[in-house]
């Protein structure tokens, strides 16, 4: 079978989108990796709150850094 991946490009050149041959795609919906992504929800993500502790505010942080340029 001919899985020939096809690129599409802004006129910077920049890659936006992919095009793949169904049955690749079948494959990769298939894959453990899709389905684990598809199981990612409000409900299931909430185990995660709070779980990385900062010692410093994000937000003040950012506005030091851009502060820098």
């Amino acid at each position: 079978m001919n899985e020939a991946v096809k690129y599409v490009v802004d006129e910077t050149g920049k890659q936006t989108e992919v095009i793949v041959p169904i049955e690749l795609w079948k494959e990769i919906q298939r894959s453990e990796y899709f389905k684990l992504s598809k199981k990612m929800d409000k409900k299931s993500i909430k185990k995660y709150i709070n779980s990385i502790k900062l010692k410093f505010d994000p937000l003040e942080y950012q506005r030091e850094i851009r502060s820098e340029w």
